[in-house]
C-alpha cells in the first residue's frame, strides 16, 4: 500500500509545504547530436521524479458487511439488497436468503436460486427465479404486502470485498421490507392440454392463480381459431364442470369437464377431436392471480396436446314403454 501526494496536500503551521520525497538519482538532459553548440558549461539537471510513500502500519478490514435494509418488486420479480459497504457479487448466494411474513410463527420460504447482473457495489439486484416466484405468490400470507414480507440471511449469502461473511439476521430478527411494489401484471395463459378420454381440461399460466377465482363459464371451445368462421363452439358451464378435486393456487389449473359437457361437446361433429379442431377462448373474468389481476383474454389459441375420446360407450339401463311402444337406451 502506497500514496503519492502533491506539495499543497497539507501545510505546516508557518504556512511551509509538504516537501515531497524523491529519488537520489540525478536527471540529465540527453545530448541533442554533434555539430550543435553547447549552451552551458556542464550538466542541467532536471526535476527529480516524486516517490510514493509506503504505508507504516497496515491494518486489513476484518468488519463483516451487514444488511441495511431491502425493497422487493413483484412486478419485476427482483429483490434489492443494499449493504453497508460494498461486497463481491461473484460470491452471492440466493440460498441464503429466507422471506418470512413476521419474525414469529411465520410463513416462510427459502431461495432455490436467482441472479445479479451488478457490479461489485452497496447495492445488489437480485433476479428472482419464476420458481420462487411462484412460490411466494402460492403462499398468500407472506409477501402480499408491506406488513408481512420480511427478510433472514445467512452468513453464505454474501461477502465483501476483503472475504469477509455476512453478519446472519436470525429469523426472529428479521427485517421488514422498505419499499414494496405488488404484482400489478395480469396472467397469462401460457398452453393448454384437453382429454377428451378422462374429460380433464389442464391450463398452464405463466404466474400462480387463484383457484377460488376460476369461472369455467367463461370458458369456449372451438372448431376453429378463426373465430368469425367458426361454426362449431361450446362453451362449459358451472353447473357441470368445476376445477378438480385436489387443484390448488397454482401456475397449472386443472378443470374436470362435467359429464353434461363432455357429452355436449361429443355432440358436435368435427370440434375437439383432434388438434386441428381444438381451439379456446378465454375471457378476462376467467380467474385472477393472487393479487386479482384479471386475466389476459385468450382468442382462438391452439390446444399443446389432445388426447380424443378411445373409451367404448358402455350401455347402463334401458326402459320399455309399451304404451307408446318406446324403447329408451341409456349410455356412458
Amino acid at each position: 500500500a502506497f500514496i503519492s501526494y502533491s506539495r499543497n496536500f497539507i501545510f505546516d503551521m508557518n504556512g511551509n509545504v509538504i516537501v515531497p520525497r524523491q529519488s537520489n538519482r540525478t536527471t540529465t538532459p540527453s545530448s541533442s547530436g554533434s555539430g550543435t553548440a553547447d549552451s552551458g558549461s556542464g550538466s542541467e539537471e532536471l526535476p527529480q521524479p516524486e516517490l510514493p510513500l509506503q504505508v507504516a502500519v497496515f491494518t486489513q478490514d476484518t468488519l463483516r458487511p451487514t444488511l441495511q435494509f431491502f425493497n422487493l418488486d413483484l412486478n419485476t420479480g427482483h429483490l434489492i439488497l443494499t449493504f453497508d459497504e460494498t461486497v463481491r457479487v461473484s460470491t452471492l448466494n440466493p440460498t441464503g436468503i429466507m422471506f418470512q411474513s413476521n419474525q414469529s410463527d411465520a410463513v416462510l420460504h427459502q431461495l432455490s436460486g436467482g441472479y445479479s447482473n451488478n457490479s461489485d457495489g452497496t447495492v445488489v439486484v437480485l433476479k428472482l427465479t419464476i420458481t420462487d416466484l411462484n412460490r411466494v405468490k402460492q403462499l398468500n400470507r407472506l409477501a402480499s404486502d408491506e406488513n408481512n414480507t420480511f427478510l433472514a440471511v445467512l452468513s453464505s449469502l454474501i461477502k465483501d470485498m476483503n472475504n469477509n461473511s455476512l453478519v446472519e439476521i436470525d429469523s426472529d430478527a428479521a427485517v421488514q421490507v422498505t419499499n414494496y411494489t405488488a404484482d400489478e401484471t395480469k396472467p397469462t395463459l401460457v398452453s393448454y392440454n384437453l382429454d377428451m378420454d378422462s374429460a380433464v381440461l389442464e391450463l398452464t399460466f405463466d404466474e400462480t392463480v387463484l383457484l377460488s377465482s376460476l369461472n369455467v363459464s367463461k370458458i369456449t371451445i372451438h372448431s376453429s381459431a378463426s373465430l368469425s368462421l367458426s361454426n362449431s363452439s361450446y362453451s362449459l358451464t358451472v353447473t357441470s364442470s368445476r376445477a378438480e378435486k385436489g387443484t390448488k393456487d397454482s401456475t397449472v389449473v386443472s378443470v374436470a369437464v362435467g359429464w353434461n359437457d363432455a357429452n355436449e361437446l361429443k355432440k358436435i361433429v368435427n370440434l375437439a377431436t383432434n388438434r386441428f379442431n381444438t381451439f379456446i377462448t378465454l375471457a378476462e373474468a376467467t380467474i385472477t392471480d393472487m393479487q386479482r389481476n384479471t386475466l389476459t383474454p385468450v382468442k382462438g389459441m391452439n390446444v399443446a396436446n389432445l388426447s380424443p375420446d378411445e373409451t367404448s360407450p358402455e350401455l347402463r339401463y334401458f326402459d320399455i314403454d309399451m304404451d307408446h311402444r318406446i324403447l329408451t337406451f341409456y349410455f356412458s
